[in-house]
């Protein structure tokens, strides 16, 4: 397996995906039939301390509204990024079916007419958001603890340990990675794919 650092403005790294995908590397490498499944697992970090700008008595200062307007921001266009991600494998992948469903009825009812030209190869995408918010899957632990953790490179010893023991719990909790385990399991045994994980069904949560 390859792994690809991709970066842009947002916190994140979606849209590079987004743009590898759509004229990158990796449509290339998936035409070319070298990426299948295609996993983007998308680690969102980000701390959101509840708000307390509007229970304020006096207006807050130029900086802390600056800083404010720019997380509020950078959050947006975080999520925009995702979610156009989502819609752009979806778009494939809904493709591919009617791709298949169109070959089908030709070979049916018109054996002789011309086929469509099909893709070079067809793909099965997942995306993975790993997220502090996503901690309420998990029966012992607190979402409101790690958003509440302050951007900072002083964490205690604590807050560092729960941390670093979470995100893998976070991954194991998601349903699209649980639905890329079952299709792998089945693969390996030789099983047909698992009816409640069509294609497709790795992309929204």
């Amino acid at each position: 397996m390859t792994v690809e650092p991709l970066g842009d403005s947002s916190n994140i790294g979606a849209r590079a995906v987004l743009e590898a995908f759509d004229r990158g590397f990796i449509r290339t490498r998936i035409n070319q039939g070298e990426i299948d499944p295609l996993v983007l697992i998308v680690v969102n970090a980000r701390t959101k301390s509840e708000d307390r700008l509007s229970t304020r008595q006096r207006p807050s200062g130029f900086f802390t509204a600056a800083a404010k307007t720019a997380t509020v921001a950078m959050d947006n266009y975080s999520h925009e990024s995702v979610a156009s991600l989502r819609e752009a494998l979806y778009a494939r992948v809904q493709t591919q079916r009617d791709e298949r469903a169109c070959i089908d009825l030709l070979a049916e009812h018109c054996p002789d007419a011309p086929r469509p030209v099909a893709f070079a190869a067809e793909v099965d995408p997942y995306v993975i958001e790993i997220n502090f918010e996503a901690a309420a899957l998990l029966p012992d632990e607190d979402p409101r603890y790690y958003l509440d953790l302050p951007t900072s490179f002083s964490l205690s010893a604590e807050q560092v340990e729960k941390l670093v023991n979470i995100g893998p719990r976070l991954l194991l909790a998601s349903p699209q990675f649980q639905c890329l385990l079952k299709v792998l399991e089945a693969e390996s045994r030789g099983l047909p794919r698992p009816g409640e994980c069509p294609k497709g069904a790795g992309i929204f949560p």
